[in-house]
């Protein structure tokens, strides 16, 4: 993936790239995407550390809803630094070391994120220090974060 304004990403195979997919934009769209397979053993980067599935950085007014998050190296879906107005809607996230949907932070202003309607689980399976990146849900550093009716199930640490 790339940066930009109204980029989309629907109905694709998004596979083996070995680091993670990256978006920077507003208005995007990653929708019906099957995501899997990105590992850390081809490209050397360990878990945790810029590796998983999808990571959104900068990114405003983005809806990533109805894919198949799954068996990623690192993070599932990961929002990162200055975002806003960002909908996590109606995927299903499963089988990472680290935590299935992550975000990590600061909001822009008086701008949210929406977690709604996901089917998380077996994810945070990776053994850390602190262990607090290892649910299937986490938050860090981040305001106006709304997590709604998700069913999150069977995770190594916290829920």
């Amino acid at each position: 993936m790339g940066d930009g304004n109204g980029v989309q990403a629907n109905g694709g195979d998004l596979k083996e790239w070995g680091f993670y997919g990256g978006y920077g934009g507003n208005l995007g769209l990653i929708s019906g995407n099957t995501i899997t397979s990105n590992r850390e053993s081809i490209v050397g980067i360990k878990a945790g550390w810029e590796a998983g599935a999808m990571k959104m950085c900068q990114c405003f007014n983005l809806t990533f809803k109805g894919n198949y998050v799954a068996n990623n190296d690192g993070f599932g879906i990961w929002f990162d630094f200055a975002y806003a107005n960002n909908q996590v809607l109606n995927n299903y996230v499963t089988n990472h070391p680290n935590a299935g949907i992550h975000i990590e932070i600061s909001e822009v202003g008086s701008g949210y994120t929406l977690i709604q309607n996901n089917y998380v689980r077996d994810n945070g399976t990776l053994a850390t220090a602190a262990g607090v990146d290892n649910a299937n849900i986490y938050i860090a550093n981040s305001p106006n974060v709304f997590v709604l009716e998700n069913q999150v199930i069977n995770n190594a640490s916290y829920g």
